[in-house]
This record gives structure tokens, C-alpha cells and sequence, in this order.
């Protein structure tokens, strides 16, 4: 064997405490570095270090650090158990102090999307609206640890001040006692909590009347609109911490600390008629999701599911039960391993996407430590929304995953036959990259807005009668059957790895999954990928009109199977020294891939082999022929950036 033997005791309880200082260090990032903006136009870069991780810390109530305050996940919990849970979620993030100054203004942003009592087309749905209970437990702890001098909690619910309410609204989400949140009301217990705490002033600020600024520019760039107006209290508090209930949403696939504010939007600019959010423009609301975060990404985010929403959420849908809290100081972290738990794949939402893209954290689970628990034993499957469709607004009787957004695009070609070769005989053989020429054109790249790729808006001009080919390439990490789902006007033709898998002459006016019907059993074209890279050629033609397509790999319940990658260039293996797992960065995996080579667990391949031996005596990670702690305990100082690979 080329790796060495175990080495003795000392060096392994060496690398645990270098692996424990990590901990420490993962505990208080460093949240200036993870602002830097970009204006986020192509949506393929990543402004986070691939050096970082996020810590995210769980607490569920059958934990057993909480000792008789433990109960089962579907238990009814008193104010007590709540209140423990809570804490223990965010001492597990690092601890209210990690990001509380002395003298901050801390705002607290529930979510009170309805309130009980309220009229609602199918009655007020327990698990719509943050539990105040949680609130509660949050406003001691800020007391306790966090030094504030002033806590609000902030929210533009659904509902009028006394002074302008009509007369058939009776009560709003700030008096009314809530029976299932222990009976307690925002501005009874906000009363009380400002009278007991005379150090620290404690008040409610309702965002709809609240004094705000106009014509915001979008920090980083908007998606949807270049600016906003803003409620002060947002744009002028030290800290916020968006406190969510976990649900599902039709169109955003998710509703947690991200989709937390558009409750920030003030009805009184948005109301559009009415007291509602209307104002906003909801075709796009996703991107509106990502443009109202980035005026004051939360310092912490804390999504709750003592009562959460599955189904047709985030206003309709059935009360869920779970029992536990996630927060995290990284906001798109904690949404990730939100959205995995309810049975997601946090890459299918974009809203994740765009916020990691801008620098406000990580929504990739390989950047990720879990803090509290396994994975699995807080994984539950969630029932989906059925998705609204993206381009035309109508709702689809199933949940769908995110398409590839970026191709390599070859054409146009004269001419609508789909089984005539326009490629020279290569259909079945082609593996272009940017720049190649096949049949005098060049394979360009694009990438679409969403998930449908609209060809006109690439060849900037109408294309009647013709033929498009568009190519990418999909990584799996392992051999698997999965779906492609996919829309195309007025007809396609689709090879992986030189196969046909489908062909439809007609398909007609362009919707985004045509070709899918799960509600009777059809899940898409089954297709077997393999296990690395896999060639992926499609052949769009056009009549006259709308041209495009759209594509998705999915699994039965619409999400992309979790290791599934689109790329455009040919998988090289990674050249970086401590890349051991080969994932194109540095991290607490690595070293642990570099015990489980000593202790011979694993059975390592050569490129593995090569990038654990990084602790040479010459040039930093030249390697010095062999893998020992000492190269564990150098991709610890990599991690911690105390030394750097050429």
C-alpha cells in the first residue's frame, strides 16, 4: 500500500483539537467578508470562498442534552420546552453574543402572514405564523446575553391600524391571543417584557405605517426591480434576525428566513388597493424574495417548525408538526438545511441560488457543518406545493425542480426536419466545448434568465423554419435512473450520451414540463445516467413564433437528485493539494478523508492519494511520499488559512 499506518495517540489527539479549533473558528465568521457584492447579472459565479463553511445549529425536542424538558417531535410542548429548544438551537449557531453588540438595536422579523381569528377562506392554519412562544424565548435571551439597548419586533402583516380598519375587522395580529403559541399576544407580552427589563427598551414597529425611505437601489443589484422603498427600522437597526415558521410555497418552493421579508415591503407603498403586498410584482416574486434580503441580510436566521405548513403553502396547505429550530449566522445556510430537511433539494431554489451569489452565505450543503444532530433523523418528507409555472402564471398540478439555465448553443440551421443531421454526421458522437465550430458555427454559451432558455432572446431576432442545437454536460456522482422533464416550442429531439431518448415532431405552443403528468404516473423520461460525466444534446426546432425550451433532471417528487451537476466544460480532475474528496476546495472532509486513509477504512485512488499528501518539507503542499497526521493536521491550517497552496 502506498498510505502509511495508523500513527500513535498523541498525533490523533492532536488533530482532534486542530479539528475543534475549527469548530471555534466556524462558530464567529467573519460576516464582512461574506458581503462582498457583486451585481449578480450571470447567475454561474460564486462570490463565497470555497475555504468557508457555515455552522448551523439544530435542536430538536427529543434531543437528550435537554434532559426532562425532551419530548417526542409531534408532542404539544409548554412555553418551557419551547423556550429550551430555542436556546439550545442558538447556542448550537454560536450564540446570540457572537453578533450582538452592546448598545444594538435588535429588530426581530416574525412572519404573520394571517392571524388567528382572522377571515380566511379555509379557516387560519396553525403553522402559517411564527410561533410567538419563540419570539418570547428570543427577546429573554437578547435580555440575558446580547447587551441591546433597544429590541423591536417588526412586521408588515395583513391587516389595518385601529384607525383605518373597516368595520368588519375586529381585531389584528398584534392584539389577538393566540391559543396555540401559550395564549400569548404581540403587544401584551411586548408590554410586559418592556415593563419588567428597564435597561433595554422593547417595542413593536408595524412596517406597513412605519417612516421609509424611496428608490433604495438594490444593494448588489436587483432582480426584479432596481429599488425599493424601505421601511427605516430595516435599513437603520444594528441587527435583525429573521425568525420564520417552516412552510412550503407554491411559487418559491420554500418559505423560510428568505421569504421572511416580504413582510418588509410597506403596504402602504405595495398595497396596491388593498392591505396586501400586491404592490409587488408577484410574477417574480422569487427574485423580489432576493432584492428585499439584501437591504439587511439577517445577522441570524431562526426557522421554527413547533407548527410548520406542508402542501399548498404558505397561506393554505396542512399544519405540520415538528418540534425543532435551526439558526444559523449564515442565512442561506440555514435555509438550505431548511429546505433539505422538509425533503428538498436546497439547488433547486433559486432564491438560495441568487443570495449565494452575492456573498450573503452558503447554500451548498458541502459548505455546511451540522450542528446537533444527524441528517437523517431530522429529515421528513414534506408534501410539496404544486408549482406555479414561471413563464405563464398557471399553476401545474406538481412540484418541479430547477432546469439547467446555462448551454452550449450551435445554429441556427436552416430548415425543420428533426432527423435530418445538421451537425455532419455527429449527432450521436458530438462533446463540444466553448468556441467549437461544427458546420461553420460556433458553440456559443448562454444562459436564460430562469428556467426557460428563450432562443429569439439569444439569436436577438425572429427564427421561423429552423433548427437549434443546444448542449451541456451532467455530472452524477454515482450510476442512476432520474427523469428529464422538459418543454421545447415546436419540437424536440434529445440524446444522452449518444442514445435518442425522446423525440416529439410537434410539441406545440411551449410550457415548462410537457412532457410530465405525475399525478398519472408519468414522472418525466426515465433515462439511466452514469456515474461521472454524461453528454446531453438537444435539437429544438421552430415554425414561426416563440422558440425555446426548457429542462429539468428530476426525481419522482420533482426535486433534482442531489448529486446531479450541470456543466458545460469536461470534469477535470481537481489540481489543488488537500483537495482529498475532490470537490474543488478545502475542507473539514478532507481531513477527515485523510484519517480514514491511515486508518485504511478506504481503498483510495491515485488522485486522492496525491492531493492528501500536502505536508511536504519543501514548497507548501509538495508532499513528502507518503499520508500521516501531519498532512491531516495541514489541511487543518488550510481550512484556517494559516497557510497557503501555490
Amino acid at each position: 500500500m502506498y498510505y502509511k499506518k495508523r500513527k500513535n495517540a498523541a498525533c490523533g489527539a492532536a488533530l482532534l483539537f486542530a479539528i475543534a479549533a475549527i469548530g471555534s473558528h466556524l462558530a464567529s465568521p467573519d460576516k464582512d467578508r461574506q458581503l462582498a457584492l457583486f451585481h449578480p447579472a450571470l447567475l454561474g459565479k460564486v462570490a463565497a470562498s470555497p475555504y468557508d463553511h457555515a455552522l448551523v445549529g439544530i435542536a430538536p425536542s427529543e434531543d437528550s442534552s435537554l434532559g426532562e424538558k425532551a419530548a417526542p417531535l409531534e408532542s404539544d410542548l409548554t412555553y418551557e420546552q419551547v423556550d429550551a429548544v430555542t436556546r439550545l438551537a442558538v447556542q448550537r449557531a454560536g450564540g446570540l453574543d457572537s453578533i450582538i453588540q452592546p448598545g444594538d438595536w435588535v429588530v426581530l422579523k416574525p412572519n404573520i402572514v394571517t392571524f388567528y381569528g382572522q377571515p380566511h377562506p379555509d379557516g387560519w392554519i396553525r403553522g402559517q405564523d411564527t410561533d410567538l412562544r419563540v419570539i418570547r424565548s428570543l427577546i429573554q435571551q437578547l435580555i440575558e446575553e446580547g447587551d441591546a439597548s433597544r429590541i423591536t419586533v417588526a412586521e408588515g402583516g395583513v391587516w389595518r391600524r385601529t384607525e383605518d380598519r373597516r368595520c368588519s375587522e375586529e381585531t389584528d395580529g398584534w392584539k389577538v391571543h393566540w391559543p396555540h403559541f401559550g395564549n400569548l399576544s404581540y403587544e401584551d407580552m411586548i408590554a410586559e417584557l418592556d415593563a419588567m427589563y428597564a435597561a433595554v427598551h422593547i417595542d413593536l414597529v408595524d412596517l406597513n405605517y412605519d417612516d421609509y425611505t424611496s428608490n433604495v437601489p438594490v444593494p448588489g443589484g436587483g432582480f426584479a426591480l432596481d429599488s425599493y422603498s424601505v421601511p427605516n427600522t430595516i435599513l437603520n437597526c444594528d441587527r435583525l434576525i429573521s425568525v420564520a415558521a417552516m412552510k412550503t410555497h407554491h411559487r418559491t418552493g420554500v418559505s423560510l428566513t428568505h421569504k421572511n421579508y416580504v413582510g418588509i415591503a410597506p403596504a402602504q407603498v405595495y398595497g396596491a388597493g388593498g392591505w396586501s403586498k400586491w404592490g409587488l410584482p408577484h410574477d417574480m416574486i422569487e427574485r423580489v424574495v432576493c432584492d428585499l434580503f439584501s437591504y439587511h441580510p439577517a445577522d441570524l436566521g431562526l426557522i421554527e417548525c413547533f407548527w410548520g405548513t406542508e402542501g399548498y403553502g404558505p397561506q393554505w396547505g396542512n399544519p405540520i408538526k415538528r418540534n425543532m429550530v435551526l439558526a444559523s449566522t449564515d442565512p442561506v445556510a440555514v435555509d438550505a438545511v431548511g429546505a433539505y430537511i422538509m425533503g428538498f433539494n436546497p439547488w433547486d431554489i433559486d432564491h438560495l441560488h441568487w443570495s449565494h451569489n452575492k456573498g450573503y452565505g452558503f447554500n451548498d450543503l458541502n459548505n455546511i457543518i451540522l450542528n446537533g444532530s444527524e441528517w437523517d433523523a431530522i429529515m421528513h418528507d414534506f408534501e410539496k406545493a404544486r408549482h406555479d409555472d414561471k413563464r405563464y402564471n398557471f399553476n401545474l398540478a406538481f412540484y418541479y425542480g430547477r432546469g439547467n439555465r446555462t448551454w452550449l448553443i450551435n445554429g441556427k440551421y436552416s430548415g425543420s426536419d428533426l432527423n435530418h443531421d445538421y451537425l455532419g454526421g455527429l449527432e450521436s458522437t458530438i462533446s463540444p466545448t466553448k468556441g467549437d465550430i461544427t458546420s461553420g458555427n460556433v458553440w456559443s454559451e448562454f444562459t436564460g434568465v430562469d428556467d426557460h432558455i428563450d432562443l429569439l432572446q439569444y439569436w436577438n431576432e425572429s427564427a421561423s423554419n429552423c433548427i437549434t442545437y443546444a448542449f451541456t454536460r451532467i455530472t452524477s456522482d454515482c450510476a442512476r435512473t432520474a427523469y428529464l422533464r422538459f418543454g421545447s416550442d415546436d419540437g424536440i429531439k434529445i440524446w444522452l450520451n449518444g442514445e435518442v431518448v425522446d423525440f416529439n415532431a410537434n410539441t406545440g405552443g411551449f410550457w415548462l414540463v410537457e412532457n410530465a403528468d405525475p399525478a398519472s404516473g408519468n414522472y418525466g423520461t426515465p433515462v439511466h445516467f452514469l456515474e461521472g460525466e454524461n453528454r446531453l444534446l438537444l435539437k429544438i426546432k421552430n415554425g414561426y413564433g416563440d422558440y425555446g425550451f426548457s429542462l429539468c433532471v428530476c426525481e419522482e417528487d420533482g426535486d433534482t437528485p442531489l448529486w446531479i451537476r450541470y456543466h458545460l466544460n469536461p470534469p477535470t480532475p481537481s489540481s489543488i493539494k488537500g483537495d482529498v474528496n475532490r470537490d474543488y476546495g478545502i475542507n473539514i472532509m478532507d481531513a477527515l478523508m485523510v484519517i480514514n486513509i491511515i486508518l485504511q477504512t478506504v481503498e483510495p485512488s491515485s488522485e486522492e492519494l496525491w492531493s492528501a499528501d500536502c505536508n511536504g518539507p519543501q514548497e507548501n503542499c509538495k508532499g513528502d511520499g507518503g499520508v500521516d497526521v501531519l498532512d491531516a493536521l495541514k489541511i487543518v491550517n488550510l481550512i484556517l488559512e494559516l497557510d497557503e497552496c501555490p
